[in-house]
C-alpha cells in the first residue's frame, strides 16, 4: 500500500479504473442504488428538450456521458486518468474525450466555442481547494452567457476519507466559493437521505438481502424501487450529497 501524501493521485483511482468501474457496477448492490440514483437525478437537472453542448470535468469512464449522448446532447469529456479516458472512448464513441489535468493543464484546453452545459460530477472534492477557483473561472470562461454549470459534492454528512477527499462541503460554503467566481445557486437538490430511519432501515434490510448464502434479486429489485422514491432525493440538512445548478451573473 503506497503511502498517501495527496488524494489527487490516490491508489484507488488507479485501481478502481483498472476495470471500467462504473459500467461494471451491478445496480442492485448496495453501492449501485445509490449511483443509479445519483445519476437519475442528475440526468433530470439537464434539459432534455434541444441538442446541448456539454462539457464534462473528471469524466471518469464515461458512463454519464453515455446516458447524455443517448439524449442527443454533444459530449466532451476531460479526465486526468489516462485509462478512464480510454474506457469512455470505447462506451462513448461519438464523444470527444481529452486526458488533461484540471490542477495544471487548464491553460492548455481550447474550446471552439462555449459550452451549454459543463458537469462537474464528484470532482471537486478530489481535488485540493488551492485550485477550486481557477476550476471555476474556467468553467465560466467557457460557458455560453445563457449556460449553467452543474456541480456535485458530498456534504459533512459523508464521513471524509482523507485519503480520497480534500473536502466537503457545506450548502454556505458552496454558495460562498461559487458566488467569488460569479456564479448564482439557481437550484439545489439533496440526494442520498441521512436520517434514523436509513440507518436502521435500509442498513438492517440491506444485511437480510445481500448475503453469500443467496441472492433475492426481486425483493432487492423492489428494494431500489423504495430507495429512490424514500431515500434518493433528500431534503437538504439530511442529504449526504448536493447537486448544484449554477447559472453566470452578468
Amino acid at each position: 500500500m503506497k503511502n498517501f501524501e495527496d488524494p489527487i493521485k490516490d491508489y484507488y483511482k488507479e485501481e478502481r479504473y483498472k476495470i471500467p468501474e462504473h459500467w461494471a457496477l451491478d445496480p442492485y448492490s448496495k453501492f449501485g442504488f445509490i449511483y443509479q440514483s445519483y445519476m437519475k437525478e442528475i440526468l433530470s437537472l439537464i434539459p432534455s428538450n434541444s441538442s446541448l453542448r456539454i462539457l464534462d470535468l473528471g469524466c471518469g469512464d464515461g458512463r454519464i456521458d453515455y446516458e447524455l449522448r443517448k439524449l442527443g446532447h454533444t459530449i466532451v469529456g476531460v479526465d486526468y486518468n489516462q485509462r478512464a479516458i480510454d474506457f469512455a472512448k470505447v462506451y462513448v464513441k461519438d464523444g470527444t474525450f481529452i486526458c488533461a489535468d484540471l490542477t495544471k493543464d487548464l491553460e492548455s484546453l481550447k474550446f471552439s466555442e462555449p459550452f451549454d452545459f459543463i458537469i462537474l460530477v464528484e470532482v471537486i472534492e478530489h481535488i485540493n481547494p488551492q485550485f477550486h477557483r481557477s476550476i471555476l473561472e474556467f468553467c465560466y470562461i467557457n460557458l455560453a452567457s445563457e449556460g449553467k454549470l452543474l456541480v456535485t459534492a458530498p456534504t459533512p454528512l459523508v464521513p471524509r476519507d482523507p485519503q480520497k477527499h480534500y473536502k466537503h462541503f457545506t450548502l454556505d460554503e458552496m454558495k460562498e466559493l461559487v458566488s467569488s467566481v460569479g456564479f448564482k445557486v439557481e437550484n439545489v437538490v439533496g440526494i442520498d437521505r441521512r436520517n434514523f430511519v436509513y440507518n436502521i432501515f435500509y442498513e438492517l434490510l440491506w444485511k437480510i438481502l445481500s448475503n453469500k448464502y443467496y441472492d433475492f434479486r426481486v425483493y432487492r429489485y423492489f428494494l431500489s424501487k423504495f430507495y429512490n422514491k424514500y431515500f434518493g432525493r433528500s431534503p437538504i440538512h439530511q442529504a449526504r450529497r448536493l447537486i448544484y445548478i449554477l447559472r453566470k451573473t452578468s
